[in-house]
């Protein structure tokens, strides 16, 4: 069976001796989209690096004004092409296409692109940043060997790797991309990087600065990031696959910007909830349930004190989730996952409050679900809870007393301190410990921004989270 082609030092080309093959599945319909896509071996991912590096000088050499150029043209393209994408990514994702795809994810890609194309021009980024009251020292600059780009399920516009925000700065920056398309939406990666494809041969660029491929083993995936010749690896997705990635690049001493589905506390003061509950209620359904519950930044779990104002709010937010149609998953597989999240929950001492449960016959749908539990039984199993939560989940916990939000602000804390690798904890862990001071607002998730320098030259990776579900591009 032909399978589609790899994008090799500007040629497209059959994959060399792929180690097998897949073919995606229609989550709205449940059948099989018939085109097939190859899960290359490491024959071509190798041929890629040193494509690359053949041409490492002639890529730096590459005038700021003509990156912007290319990065404008991108954008441009995309442009034309968007009902096309759109319904592609519509029909790999179930994604609604305006509010999600069209006003967000394919608005942000659009927006990143425009914004690293000015940063191209104006350049302040280069300068060396020395940050003496928080201990910091950065500065970015192309890196020794390509970028090699893993892009995540939940948002195909703005983190795909041949077009979102990790795309937009390896290029702003003077890097070469070898960009892995997402098995969840493989047309739409593949017809994101034909038309990077195009940019790249009008405006006459170094074949080898973008080159693509479908898919990997797990196994070539941790050989490619602990690979001598890299630059780096910009990984978006599961907590899970991101520390072992992370793992195999240690122990190279290579480069890895990592953002994973994090765990977003919302602590729900009295006060606030007795003012404005329906207001919360629905601001809450908004946010867990927006984009299917895929959305990296959505709320993890609320905390509130037991008592009538609670029983109000979650009475509300258990009609609203019944309300709302079953949200549709990217994969079976993902499914699957919340449906094991939801058991370990019940395990730990969760109640279901909702009554759909997951049926296995339609294995793409995931019903919108809330769990209650007490604050001793989060504060005991609080390392378990907090594993990756992505899915239209939400956990409730019930306080017998204020002084336990503090005393849970401090476990939250205490966790991403101990299980999250240093560069990532330094402003994480101190945004967050400011927010549950304050506590200004009855929506408030936490605000991560990481950076890292090391003896390859430097590089910085933010990533924000805001109010009402919404991920503020950094």
């Amino acid at each position: 069976m032909e399978h589609k082609s790899i994008f090799v030092n500007g040629n497209w080309q059959p994959a060399n001796f792929p180690v097998s093959s897949f073919k995606p599945i229609n989550p709205t319909s449940g059948k099989q989209i018939q085109e097939s896509f190859p899960i290359s071996s490491f024959l071509d991912l190798e041929d890629m690096i040193h494509r690359a590096i053949e041409s490492e000088q002639e890529i730096t050499n590459i005038s700021p004004d003509i990156r912007s150029d290319f990065l404008l043209l991108c954008a441009k393209k995309f442009n034309d092409n968007k009902k096309e994408l759109i319904d592609l990514a519509h029909s790999e994702t179930a994604l609604t296409k305006d509010s999600s795809l069209s006003n967000i994810e394919f608005s942000r890609m659009i927006k990143n692109l425009e914004t690293a194309s000015e940063v191209c021009k104006e350049r302040s980024w280069q300068r060396a940043i020395i940050d003496k009251k928080n201990g910091l020292k950065s500065i970015r600059r192309p890196l020794n060997g390509p970028i090699v780009i893993f892009g995540p399920a939940n948002q195909p516009f703005s983190a795909n790797s041949c077009c979102g925000k990790n795309f937009a700065a390896a290029i702003a920056s003077g890097n070469s991309i070898i960009a892995k398309g997402n098995p969840n939406h493989p047309q739409t990666s593949y017809k994101l990087a034909i038309l990077v494809s195009e940019a790249i041969a009008e405006i006459k660029l170094p074949a080898a600065i973008f080159q693509f491929f479908h898919e990997t083993t797990k196994d070539l995936g941790y050989r490619l990031a602990s690979h001598p010749q890299i630059g780096a690896l910009a990984f978006t997705g599961s907590k899970s696959n991101g520390f072992s990635l992370k793992e195999s690049a240690d122990r190279a001493g290579n480069l890895l910007f990592m953002e994973t589905s994090p765990f977003s506390p919302v602590f729900l003061l009295p006060e606030k909830l007795e003012k404005s509950c329906d207001n919360i209620a629905d601001k809450l359904t908004k946010a867990v349930l927006s984009h299917n519950g895929q959305d990296c930044s959505k709320p993890s779990a609320i905390f509130m004190l037991k008592g009538r104002n609670s029983d109000k709010l979650l009475n509300t937010l258990k009609s609203n989730f019944e309300r709302k149609p079953v949200s549709k998953l990217f994969s079976d597989i993902s499914a699957r996952n919340n449906d094991g999240c939801l058991a370990n929950l019940l395990r730990l001492g969760a109640t279901q409050l909702t009554v759909t449960s997951y049926n296995p016959a339609f294995p793409f749908d995931f019903p919108n679900t809330i769990v209650t539990m007490t604050g001793k039984n989060f504060q005991k199993f609080a390392l378990q809870i907090m594993d990756d939560s992505l899915g239209p989940i939400l956990i409730a916990v019930l306080l017998d007393k204020e002084e336990e939000f503090m005393g849970i602000a401090k476990t939250i804390k205490g966790i991403f301190a101990t299980n999250l690798p240093p560069a990532f904890c330094m402003r994480c862990t101190t945004a967050f410990w400011a927010l549950i001071h304050i506590f200004l607002a009855p929506i408030t998730v936490t605000t991560g921004v990481s950076r890292k320098i090391d003896k390859k030259g430097a590089s910085c990776k933010s990533a924000e989270v805001g109010r009402d579900g919404e991920r503020n591009q950094g």
